[in-house]
């Protein structure tokens, strides 16, 4: 009866936060396929709409390629070789995350306009307009630059996951004489399959909701469709079919990624975390040339839009600057609170989750495939039912509702990062445990806590550096008196004030770098 009792509360408390992380994702599903439409909402839907699926999935193909080509070259350099200057690598690896997509985008629309140095030097020396080049390669010139800057979730997750691959398998595989090719397409990548799909996951959501960066290069997504629709056609039933169509792709990329997963076991050596010797020594001509990729991912992603964005901060005065400290400090209160506490939320709910089917798990998580601007009106919905049927009189303004919001948006984030971590603890090892009478929270110190311990740093990092990036939902839900870094930004940059807004463009991507370079470089005891 004992044992029953703890099965019926289990399933409860999971259907309970099934209802919860799922309403939004079900009012959006429910009303995208009983709603009826106009005939005009009918024929954007007949016409528009395979196009749109189309350019959304060519971009989604390029980011994927740049970004897995970008994260495996410095993660196996990084990991797996002498290479010098690797751990500055490790250190700056993590900053291009600090810059949102739609700053990015105009630093590079900047770079390829026809009146850009770079521009003007290639069409006059070689005859190259670099301008028409950019704009007919579309996803494929788009995909590269958000590489840049998506790419660093997956460079993260494989460096980390090919240190602890590397201490315990690399020198048991060398000694039956595999040689390193051979080790890393037969045990390597194998072992690092979880933490690539769970970062692609993260990329590929990230790319699904993006409209800021996308809108800038000027290409219809399924994103700025639902912009579109609402603002253009001023149709909320179109905005939401079209909604339906990302949840749809999301469930069907989830699907894809547990079939891939499913079946496999993943094991770790948890002695020693980091290989005292690099397996793979490289010449110096070795070296040089693996030095290129990396040097060119660098100064693409970094080097270049620090140089523009401080040139376009020069033009500094007192009140600029008390402005830019005033929304410091509101972004990283906001940042840093929300961002602990979706670290612990998420923890909770991959910890109970861990043998729910991959199909619910995808409709919980669904938040942050869709479009800030939805997931906020998915909020503003609920707040007017809560006045319309309750006593209460709730303002859409409310800092509560906001940090719903942005928890239940970012709670992937931070689910993919420990569901990929929880990997390492297989079911034999939790069985030993019970064998050996061990009581749950005895089991939990043994298995869970260590793997809290050496994540729970890095994922609030990376958690904080998202959260204070998002512009839809903060912009919508803010309480009065409430700015942040990014609502400045895109105030500047919808005024055509772009230079005007570089300054605090440099004050969002120097933020994230002292709690970075701690939380991804410490060293333990």
């Amino acid at each position: 009866r004992l044992v029953i009792n703890k099965f019926s509360q289990r399933y409860f408390l999971l259907i309970i936060i099934f209802c919860v992380l799922s309403a939004p994702a079900i009012v959006i599903l429910g009303q995208g396929i009983f709603s009826t439409q106009s005939q005009l909402e009918q024929e954007y839907l007949i016409n528009l709409l395979p196009q749109l699926i189309i350019n959304t999935l060519k971009l989604l193909f390029w980011v994927l390629t740049f970004s897995t080509f970008w994260s495996f070259t410095i993660s196996l350099s990084c990991s797996l070789t002498n290479l010098k200057y690797k751990s500055l690598v490790k250190r700056l690896i993590f900053i291009p995350l600090t810059l949102p997509l739609y700053v990015s985008s105009f630093i590079y629309l900047s770079i390829s306009d026809y009146s850009s140095p770079i521009s003007v030097i290639l069409r006059e020396n070689f005859n190259v307009n670099f301008d028409q080049l950019t704009q007919s390669a579309g996803p494929l010139w788009i995909g590269f630059v958000f590489s840049l800057y998506l790419s660093p979730y997956m460079t993260m997750a494989l460096i980390k996951s090919i240190d602890n691959v590397g201490v315990g398998q690399w020198p048991i595989a060398k000694t039956l004489g595999l040689t390193s090719k051979q080790v890393i397409k037969k045990i390597l990548i194998p072992n690092i399959i979880p933490w690539y799909f769970a970062s692609a996951m993260i990329i590929i959501m990230e790319v699904l909701s993006d409209f800021g960066g996308v809108s800038a290069f000027n290409y219809d997504t399924l994103s700025t469709a639902i912009y579109t629709a609402w603002t253009g056609l001023f149709s909320y039933n179109l905005a939401v079919k079209i909604s339906m169509i990302l949840i749809l792709i999301s469930i069907l990329l989830f699907g894809i990624e547990g079939k891939i997963k499913k079946g496999k076991k993943f094991t770790t050596n948890n002695t020693r975390r980091y290989m005292s010797h690099p397996p793979i020594h490289l010449s110096n001509s070795q070296q040089f040339f693996l030095h290129i990729p990396i040097l060119i991912y660098f100064l693409l992603s970094l080097a270049l839009p620090s140089f523009l964005l401080l040139k376009w901060s020069t033009n500094l005065n007192q009140k600029i600057i008390i402005d830019v400290l005033n929304l410091l400090k509101d972004t990283v209160i906001l940042g840093f609170v929300l961002a602990l506490l979706t670290t612990g939320i998420s923890f909770i709910y991959s910890y109970l989750s861990k043998r729910k089917l991959q199909l619910i798990k995808s409709i919980e998580l669904m938040g942050y495939s869709l479009p800030g601007t939805i997931v906020a009106v998915c909020f503003i919905g609920i707040i007017s039912i809560i006045n319309n049927y309750t006593n209460f009189k709730v303002s859409i303004a409310n800092i509560i509702f906001l940090s719903l919001a942005l928890i239940y948006r970012h709670l992937f984030v931070g689910e993919r990062n420990w569901s990929s971590s929880f990997t390492k603890i297989n079911s034999a090892t939790e069985n030993t445990a019970k064998v050996l009478g061990l009581g749950l929270i005895q089991r939990f110190k043994l298995t869970y806590l260590p793997i809290w311990k050496e994540n729970y740093l890095p994922i609030t990092t990376l958690l904080f550096i998202e959260i204070i990036k998002e512009l839809p939902i903060t912009l919508m839900l803010r309480p009065f008196g409430l700015n942040t870094l990014s609502i400045k930004i895109y105030e500047l940059t919808t005024e055509g004030y772009w230079e005007e807004a570089g300054i605090y463009s440099l004050a969002l991507m120097i933020l994230g770098l002292p709690l970075s370079y701690y939380a991804f470089n410490r060293r333990k005891s």
